[in-house]
């Protein structure tokens, strides 16, 4: 539970594993490196397997063949795949699909999705099945975003939903789109949803009850889907001044008033941002997607916490911890933005 929830590893833990030299050790790394998220961790177990394999302890690492990202399918048979990445905190996601055609024709396509403004962008090339599996193991081994594979159904739901965002704010999709329907076959496939109002986790997983422990507020935002879970830069900027200006006088007052005075501030500017119902429903919908993400990643409470959030965000009158931490992370990073510039200033 501890490194599911933090990914935190010891290397002196999988050195003790691998010194167990049997199958259960290696069903233990295995396992390890197909849920974590952490590049380097998975370094270190592909090598730790690699020495059991040493040792002559044997255990097959690739999933399924209706799973694997690297199955030879690309080249046999007519199939789709769609991975996604995490939901920033500017609502911005990045969406691939992957097509193989009989008796030809591979296709890779990248979205580039914003939750409520539709699809800002898209690529597609036409490409070969190494390429494609070289592509994959990229996004794989990348330590910046959060991925998953996802159904090809929940890839066109997000696909429909962000055209019909589009068409609701009179944008037309980016060019290209049409044709991207066309050769990924989109017609041909059911999307887990009609509605765009519901989303399929709602379906899956269930919120936490009053006596189930919590996931800190303060540890969700360190995780690596929600480190740039930032207020929007035009709602926080009216309320940045009296902070500042808080924090230069602090400075030479009673520690503990400036830290009564600064939660104040934290707290107000929370409740007030929080009466923008268009911002949190957005949220919202970030949120129900990351839940989603956890969930397909079997990254346990994550996923259950995520989408209790949403509900309270839908539910409460008063922000919730999670909306006062991000608050407050956003103040703080603009703190640190502007001490920068005046040391430049300063070099300069």
């Amino acid at each position: 539970n501890i490194f599911e929830k933090t990914q935190i590893f010891s290397p002196d833990l999988i050195n003790l594993v691998v010194s167990l030299g049997n199958a259960e050790a290696a069903i233990f790394l295995v396992n390890m490196n197909k849920k974590s998220l952490n590049r380097k961790f998975k370094s270190l177990l592909r090598k730790s397997i690699f020495r059991l394999e040493k040792k002559g302890v044997f255990v097959e690492m690739k999933t399924p063949k209706n799973e694997s990202l690297f199955s030879n399918n690309y080249q046999e048979e007519d199939i789709a795949k769609a991975i996604c990445s995490s939901t920033d905190g500017t609502g911005r996601k990045i969406l691939w699909i992957i097509r193989s055609k009989k008796p030809k024709g591979r296709y890779l396509a990248e979205f580039n999705l914003k939750t409520e403004s539709g699809i800002e962008d898209l690529s597609l090339v036409e490409t070969t099945s190494k390429e494609i599996r070289n592509f994959v193991s990229k996004i794989e081994e990348q330590d910046i975003l959060i991925t998953s594979e996802i159904p090809v159904s929940y890839a066109f739901w997000l696909l429909e939903r962000a055209q019909s965002e589009n068409e609701k704010l009179g944008i037309t999709p980016p060019s290209g789109f049409t044709r991207a329907r066309m050769l990924l076959s989109m017609d041909t496939w059911e999307s887990k949803s009609s509605d765009f109002f519901i989303h399929p986790i709602t379906n899956m997983i269930d919120i936490f009850s009053g006596d189930d422990e919590r996931i800190h507020a303060d540890i969700l935002l360190k995780n690596k889907a929600f480190k740039s879970w930032f207020v929007d830069d035009q709602l926080i900027r009216p309320f940045l001044k009296p902070f500042i200006d808080s924090l230069n006088t602090n400075k030479e007052n009673d520690k503990q008033k400036n830290n009564v005075d600064l939660e104040k501030i934290i707290t107000n500017t929370a409740n007030e941002i929080f009466e923008n119902k268009d911002y949190v429903r957005k949220l919202i919908s970030q949120l129900e997607e990351n839940a989603y993400l956890y969930k397909l990643l079997d990254i346990k409470d994550f996923d259950r916490e995520c989408f209790t959030l949403s509900k309270e965000m839908n539910s409460h009158e008063s922000p919730p911890s999670f909306f006062i931490e991000m608050v407050r992370s956003t103040f703080i990073a603009w703190s640190k933005s502007l001490n920068e510039q005046k040391e430049n200033r300063k070099e300069e």
